[in-house]
């Protein structure tokens, strides 16, 4: 899955993306677990191909370079690598990450990654829906009668829905 990862990677034409790979290469990135879902080794791999496979089916006219920036850096903050963030959110870090590579990010993309566990009519995008929407298909948040399922995903889930709601 690694190989995936920065076959498409290679693709982003963007100033800081050879730090950026750099810093996945060097960090636990392709040995990472998540932490409620996806939580085997290498499962922060496979989830950010998963939300990147479902963007791809979902992103309509959201440029390609977008889909695969936000769906793997979306949670580049849960990797690891020694002196490189201190943020306390994963959301945080993946952008203090992001930052100190260089890489330049649209105030779009800053903006999904920032709040992809939140749905919200004041500053969604159809970037952040696709992001958010693919992220919760890929952990099974929408799947509300899971019974192991965290209070926050259930949460989530009925602020994604009322979202979705009340664009009818």
């Amino acid at each position: 899955m690694m190989n995936r990862v920065i076959e498409i990677l290679r693709t982003v034409d963007r100033r800081g993306i050879d730090k950026v790979v750099q810093y996945i290469l060097e960090s636990n990135f392709s040995t990472a677990r998540c932490n409620t879902h996806h939580t085997y080794r290498g499962g922060l791999v496979d989830h950010s191909i998963e939300v990147y496979n479902l963007m791809i089916e979902r992103r309509g006219d959201i440029p390609l370079e977008s889909v695969a920036i936000c769906a793997l850096f979306h949670d580049l903050g849960k990797s690891y690598k020694r002196g490189f963030s201190t943020a306390a959110n994963h959301c945080l870090r993946s952008i203090e990450i992001l930052d100190r590579c260089g890489f330049q990010l649209t105030a779009e993309e800053r903006s999904a990654i920032l709040n992809h566990h939140k749905i919200s009519k004041y500053y969604s995008s159809k970037l952040h829906t696709c992001l958010s929407s693919s992220d919760m298909t890929s952990t099974g948040a929408w799947k509300i009668s899971h019974s192991k399922q965290p209070k926050c995903s259930i949460k989530r889930t009925a602020n994604y829905l009322l979202y979705l709601f009340s664009k009818l």
